[in-house]
């Protein structure tokens, strides 16, 4: 299975794919503690132990975009690490991919608004999503199935 994660400074939301590019698991972790160090304790520990239950060939997570608040540009940046490494410990390759990449790959405009995710989304697997990040993450794991593609076919 691939996993696309996107990752906010609050949590995670992830949709796992199937070799079919089915959804065959999705979930949030949402952390509320109003101090982010232990915030970020809790998403990787809730994080990995989640994980720890799947069998996931790929990860794919989306960059960190520069937000004009540092503090939560910096925070969001340390989920995507905190992600990595979740990762890292379970040994799932971890691709970062940057959001205009995805989306010009998978929706075929780097410059997708939400509503275009979500009406592709909704295409391609049915109206599910009970959230934005939901979509978001779908398509980021199925960028992530078709670079696994690409990467395969050309060596």
């Amino acid at each position: 299975m691939i996993m696309g994660v996107d990752c906010s400074s609050k949590g995670i939301h992830a949709v796992l794919l199937d070799e079919k590019n089915d959804i065959v698991h999705s979930f949030k972790i949402n952390e509320k503690n109003p101090d982010f160090s232990e915030r970020l304790v809790e998403i990787f520990d809730k994080f990995q132990t989640e994980i720890s239950k799947i069998n996931i060939r790929k990860t794919a997570i989306e960059k960190a975009i520069y937000i004009q608040n540092a503090k939560a540009t910096i925070q969001i940046a340390s989920v995507i690490t905190a992600i990595q490494l979740s990762c890292h410990k379970q040994n799932i390759p971890c691709e970062l991919v940057d959001n205009k990449t995805w989306k010009k790959h998978i929706i075929g405009n780097g410059n997708s608004s939400k509503k275009d995710i979500m009406e592709y989304a909704i295409s391609e697997w049915g109206d599910i999503f009970t959230e934005q990040d939901y979509a978001d993450a779908a398509c980021i794991a199925l960028y992530g199935v078709k670079n696994s593609e690409d990467i395969n076919a050309s060596t």
